[in-house]
């Protein structure tokens, strides 16, 4: 079966430069990732000295963020060299002793790396999506963790309300996405087979920041922006209180598996 990327090496390079500043540390308690601090704490062993890889790892805070508050060992994978540069730059200015791999997660052998098995616990927050196959794409984090480790997928659920809107604010990006669904998202682990899914969850009740509404109107609007913005603010903050995760206005997908020992 052959991968299609639906988006290019030169599309990263390009919208990370346009970047200028990015924060690494960030705090569980905020709304954005509270759930899923939550998510990580219930399912995820917190022992010191376990390989922890992130796939897609610029800027580096979830590697920030597993070694901070987990303890573990960081690795992270990137593509874009430039990315994998400025990430290790980032990491080592707050002191994280982050290993970096700038290479395709597609073409590169795990046992060069000082362990034959594999990493303890192998996560993305944003990276199946880009693919026209996303059980390959799971398949090669299975393939990189060890046998019993633990695989951490995050998607975008463009698949709900999220992506009609970036369809409309943004059609070049949104083309740049599969929109697989929380079905969608479990098959492709059930399909390597063996595999114990942990958890599988819409992850948030309401948000727009997965939909290039915010990027569009602050370039767009200028100093008009916040009058957008806060009526937005507003929605999310009382979504947040009143509407449950579901599949229309969640605006994450999450898996978490424990690889069979028998891989």
């Amino acid at each position: 079966m052959k991968l299609t990327r639906l988006s290019q090496k030169e599309q990263w390079e390009s919208r990370w430069s346009n970047v200028r500043k990015q924060r690494l540390a960030f705090d569980p308690k905020q709304p954005l990732f509270r759930e899923t601090h939550k998510l990580l704490q219930n399912y995820l062993p917190c022992d010191s000295g376990r390989r922890f890889l992130e796939v897609g790892a610029y800027p580096g805070k979830y590697l920030w963020y597993f070694h901070r508050y987990y303890g573990y060992e960081p690795w992270g994978i990137e593509y874009v060299e430039s990315c994998a540069e400025k990430a290790k730059e980032l990491l080592r200015n707050e002191n994280v002793p982050a290993n970096i791999i700038a290479k395709d997660f597609f073409d590169f052998s795990h046992s060069d790396y000082g362990d034959e098995h594999g990493w303890d616990v192998v996560a993305s927050f944003g990276f199946v999506e880009h693919f026209d196959q996303p059980e390959i794409a799971v398949s090669r984090h299975l393939e990189v963790a060890r046998p019993d480790g633990y695989v951490v997928v995050s998607v975008p659920n463009h698949a709900g309300w999220n992506g009609n809107i970036m369809k409309v604010v943004d059609k070049n990006k949104w083309s740049q996405h599969n929109r697989m669904n929380l079905p969608d998202l479990v098959r492709a682990f059930e399909v390597t087979g063996g595999n114990q899914v942990l958890f599988a969850g819409h992850v948030g009740h309401l948000g727009f920041w997965n939909t290039c509404l915010y990027e569009t109107a602050k370039s767009k609007l200028g100093a008009l922006y916040p009058l957008v913005r806060a009526p937005l603010s507003i929605a999310e903050h009382l979504g947040s209180k009143i509407v449950p995760n579901n599949g229309l206005t969640s605006p994450e997908l999450v898996v978490i598996a424990q690889k069979s020992t028998a891989q």
